[in-house]
């Protein structure tokens, strides 16, 4: 188990504490991911290593969202540059968006993420924010008997500041509109939380850009509001088997945007990262597929079905 790459120039600009949090989120990463790599067919193992760059911790590749050393590097990149903006006076807020209606089947997921982004954007603006926001999904397990079956939860997280004279809604009010749909489950659709310090920030990003390696499940309120939680069961592991692979049909680039003239604050932090190759060779999507049906199969998972992901 290793740490991936670290980027060039941020010595003295994220903490020790700050690089532990993140050195631990890729030790899960490539931990997990290791173990299922030496479970699969020689034959196989060679690429899915590959694709999820375990044997190339300095490596970038734009062209995939589950490229693990990319990830990393812009997360650090992230918390390192952003948290320049902050300003004691005007704190940053961290805002999470969840619409039901991005909610997908595990087994068939089905992701438009232009229409995504679009929606989030349009919520964004309505509470006068000005800053960037990630796209991310979570995978919520069900029980056994749910007909519905496990469930992909994409959702956008966003850091930046909250004008008021531009705003309509609060976000308590946004949440209570329906821009956003809570669905039968009652998740609350929009939460905000000042970030008082830079590094606040700087945690928060760095949270916001790694990839989840924690299951997740849904647990009711008699109160109406339903609450998302970590959970531990072993017996649905394989499942961000089937993230990751949602991931591996999407671009870094796909996951990110900026609001409110705060492109730069993107452009600063990828400019930090290692010159990827111009003429990188990847995956084709149907050599990406035959990867992930191995490990499914590896699962005793053969009623997975191709994600269908829309980036553009």
């Amino acid at each position: 188990m290793r740490n991936f790459g670290r980027v060039m120039g941020l010595s003295g600009r994220l903490d020790h504490s700050l690089m532990g949090v993140i050195g631990a989120a890729d030790r899960s990463f490539s931990s997990h991911f290791e173990d299922v790599a030496e479970r699969l067919p020689v034959a196989v193992r060679r690429p899915f290593r590959e694709l999820l760059g375990l044997d190339a911790p300095n490596s970038v590749y734009w062209g995939s969202a589950i490229h693990g050393p990319t990830s990393s590097m812009l997360a650090q990149a992230l918390a390192a540059t952003i948290p320049c903006n902050h300003d004691a006076d005007n704190p940053m807020h961290f805002i999470t968006l969840i619409d039901s209606r991005w909610q997908t089947s595990a087994k068939r997921p089905v992701i438009n993420l232009p229409a995504l982004k679009q929606r989030a954007r349009d919520c964004l603006k309505t509470i006068g924010f000005a800053g960037i926001a990630i796209a991310e999904t979570d995978l919520l397990t069900c029980p056994l008997s749910d007909p519905d079956g496990d469930q992909i939860l994409p959702h956008v997280h966003a850091v930046g500041f909250l004008d008021q004279s531009r705003a309509r809604y609060s976000v308590e009010q946004l949440a209570q509109s329906r821009m956003l749909d809570e669905g039968e489950r009652g998740i609350r659709t929009a939460t905000a939380a000042v970030l008082p310090t830079a590094d606040d920030v700087a945690r928060t990003l760095a949270y916001s850009r790694k990839h989840s390696m924690h299951l997740k499940r849904f647990v009711p309120r008699q109160s109406g509001d339903g609450e998302i939680l970590r959970t531990n069961r072993t017996r649905q592991l394989h499942l961000l088997s089937r993230l990751a692979q949602v991931y591996s049909h999407m671009r870094q680039k796909d996951l990110l945007f900026t609001m409110g003239g705060c492109s730069s604050w993107l452009t600063e932090a990828c400019d930090m990262l290692p010159p990827a190759p111009r003429r990188a060779s990847w995956f084709a999507r149907r050599e990406i597929d035959a990867i992930w049906n191995e490990v499914h199969e590896h699962y005793g998972r053969r009623t997975y079905y191709r994600p269908r992901i829309t980036t553009r």
